[in-house]
């Protein structure tokens, strides 16, 4: 009887599904122009994106990774921004949210709000081959 009831138990353990790697933390995903003159010194990137921050092995605090296409035409990137919380995004979606009143070009999208087909029908007429399901960025 204490081998069926380990094997139930084991069976059912590994029933359980973790959350989908690209669907963990918080995300948003933006159209923003690219900024910079494409030198060395001045390389040319997407606006918005923040730089790399050194952290300590497990912190999982902050804004956590970035991803990054650039439109067929060059002008714009397609963003998705991944955060361990709403707080830890709320200042990049500010930043976005301001800017995007001066340039009209930019567009926020939060993936708490916005269905992911309303995201691939924003991004698709700026890059035909872009496919959400092969966008998002995984962050173990």
């Amino acid at each position: 009887m204490p081998v069926v009831c380990l094997l139930a138990c084991a069976w059912q353990g590994s029933s359980q599904q973790r959350e989908e790697a690209g669907r963990m933390y918080e995300r948003i995903y933006a159209i923003v122009p690219m900024v910079g003159s494409g030198t060395a010194a001045d390389p040319q990137l997407p606006m918005f994106i923040p730089a790399p921050q050194p952290r300590a092995v497990g912190n999982r605090t902050g804004i956590l990774a970035f991803n990054s296409v650039i439109s067929d035409d060059g002008t714009v990137a397609l963003v998705e921004i991944v955060a361990a919380t709403k707080a830890d995004l709320a200042p990049v979606k500010a930043q976005i949210t301001a800017q995007s009143a001066l340039t009209p070009s930019i567009q926020l999208f939060d993936r708490a709000s916005t269905s992911p087909l309303v995201v691939q029908a924003a991004f698709q007429p700026l890059k035909k081959s872009f496919d959400i399901t092969k966008f998002m960025v995984v962050v173990p």
